[in-house]
């Protein structure tokens, strides 16, 4: 399974060392893929406390990075996405609803949609305006992804 997490589930997987652990076992047997892309990288690289932006961006290290879906001025790293299709900006400036300040988790999920089995986030906002614009992928919660790795985890478990 291809998860794509959002910046707010590395928080949760900071605080979560057996979760953690669990994942890096089911990637590690190709059964789980993390995915991210640099703008949840330059989300979390803006947190203020020293050590918490170290430990966020230690976990960020353990994802797979992709390219996002698209490209957005003033948020977009020209070399780590690409244009993407018409549809994929229009659907980009709705899941942001036109403003500015959501525009990087609409790339998130634009990306999400086009390269992952789910979206994982925790945003309750990003997932009303998914929900309602008929997201194409199950959106699913932290705790979600958690009780998927366990009962992975015990299938795996002889």
């Amino acid at each position: 399974m291809r998860a794509m997490l959002d910046s707010m589930v590395t928080d949760h997987f900071l605080a979560s060392p057996e979760v953690r652990a669990q994942a890096d076992a089911l990637v590690r047997d190709r059964r789980l893929t993390l995915l991210t892309t640099h703008v949840q990288r330059d989300q979390v690289g803006q947190t203020p406390d020293e050590a918490k932006r170290a430990g966020l961006l230690a976990v960020q290290q353990r994802l797979t990075p992709i390219a996002t879906h698209g490209l957005v001025w003033d948020i977009s790293n020209w070399d780590e996405g690409y244009w993407g299709s018409p549809e994929a900006g229009e659907r980009t400036v709705a899941l942001a609803g036109n403003s500015p300040k959501h525009m990087a988790d609409a790339l998130i999920a634009v990306t999400a949609e086009a390269n992952s089995d789910v979206l994982v986030t925790d945003d309750a906002r990003l997932r009303k305006r998914a929900e309602r614009l008929n997201f194409a992928k199950p959106i699913w919660s932290f705790d979600q992804l958690a009780q998927w790795i366990a009962s992975e985890s015990e299938i795996a478990t002889p």
